[in-house]
């Protein structure tokens, strides 16, 4: 089976997005960051209401009560934003550039711009489909991103799933 696509800035946002997403590290980061300035500003609160200092009280809990509760989006823009220079500053040669991926019994081979490949099956990981891509993982930790937009979705899949690489269905992933 031959695949032409072409990768964007989009595609490669989703994949480092739902890499993020899937990291153990970064979502207990963010939700110690969600908890400990929201029991911080609580327990602040808390003190300076006891203290007779009521109003300054008030203000440092409804603090605590609305970071709870923004953080998370604000949390969830400011990654996009780095997430998205990072791609623009690393990979501004990778992008809008035409992919040829051919799959044949036993091997995947891929063209681009910048490199010719002939990868084992056995190298692959599994295959991750989300809403609008594929991500090939590599044993190696690297991924191709194939946009679903680029090609026939259930011959795809076919083509997998008959070469025996693990299918992941995540079509429900929103990036949160």
């Amino acid at each position: 089976m031959k695949v032409i696509y072409t990768t964007s800035l989009e595609n490669y946002l989703d994949h480092q997005m739902y890499m993020v997403s899937k990291s153990k590290l970064v979502r207990r980061k963010r939700l110690l960051a969600k908890y400990i300035f929201t029991i911080s500003y609580l327990t602040l609160g808390l003190w300076l209401y006891l203290k007779g200092n009521v109003r300054t009280g008030i203000i440092f809990a409804a603090l605590g009560v609305l970071w709870f509760f923004v953080y998370p989006i604000l949390n969830k823009n400011s990654m996009r934003r780095f997430y998205g220079k990072y791609i623009r500053e690393n990979y501004s040669n990778k992008l809008d550039k035409t992919v040829e991926m051919n799959i044949e019994k036993g091997f995947v081979f891929v063209n681009d711009s910048t490199s010719e490949s002939k990868i084992p099956v056995s190298e692959f990981k599994k295959m991750i489909e989300i809403n609008s891509a594929f991500f090939l993982r590599l044993k190696s930790g690297t991924s191709y991103i194939i946009p679903k937009d680029a090609i026939d979705t259930a011959a795809f899949k076919s083509e997998i799933s008959g070469l025996q690489i693990p299918i992941t269905v995540e079509t429900d992933w929103k990036w949160q």
